[in-house]
């Protein structure tokens, strides 16, 4: 293909050709060094051109909010990148430490400990792509304590509770992602709490 005209606009670049506009990465031209009249693989620079594109999306998105990969390809993808154009952009990423699955993890899991029992952090990591060898990997401690904050706040400090209660107590926490075993150590503690 024969370059008929170019315009420099920005970070973007206008190159015709048999009476086609092609906008490029400025990024693709100035590595290309392409000019008027010469004959060019347009499949190439276009190519290129994606390559940067979806590398700066990237860049933009994990600059704003920790992602795991899972949720980056979703976001190209939904940009419409083709799957080679995101598979290079999420190894440069990893390449240059924007996207770590396992430093997310860690960082997702102290986040919600305490709060949230380590079923459910488990559950939202397997949504959001993280691994199950990461998964595995990680060791999520439940606090007896900040079990016992949760139901002190949810239930106040009552000096009895029946058998009926301390179920709804146990299903409570359960439902928050805690293990059973410890949703029980957790209730027979508030019991012996002297309120």
């Amino acid at each position: 293909m024969i370059i008929e005209h170019i315009i420099v606009n920005g970070k973007r670049v206008v190159i015709t050709s048999n009476g086609a506009e092609y906008n490029i990465h400025i990024d693709t031209y100035l590595s290309m060094s392409f000019d008027v009249g010469q004959d060019v693989d347009i499949e190439l620079i276009l190519f290129d051109s994606n390559k940067r594109d979806a590398l700066s999306k990237g860049v933009s998105y994990c600059s704003r909010k920790m992602l795991t990969t899972r949720e980056l390809m979703n976001k190209l993808a939904k940009l419409e990148y083709s799957d080679e154009v995101i598979d290079y952009c999420i190894s440069k990423l990893k390449e240059y430490n924007y996207l770590d699955d396992y430093k997310y993890a860690e960082l997702f899991a102290q986040s919600k400990s305490g709060a949230k029992g380590s079923m459910y952090i488990y559950h939202k990591l397997r949504e959001k792509g993280i691994s199950n060898k990461i998964i595995g990997e990680l060791e999520i401690e439940e606090d007896l304590e900040a079990m016992l904050t949760i139901l002190i706040k949810k239930y106040g400090e009552k000096k009895e509770i029946t058998y009926t209660e301390k179920g709804k107590m146990i299903k409570f926490l359960c439902n928050r992602g805690f293990l059973t075993k410890n949703a029980i150590k957790a209730v027979d503690l508030y019991k012996k709490k002297a309120f």
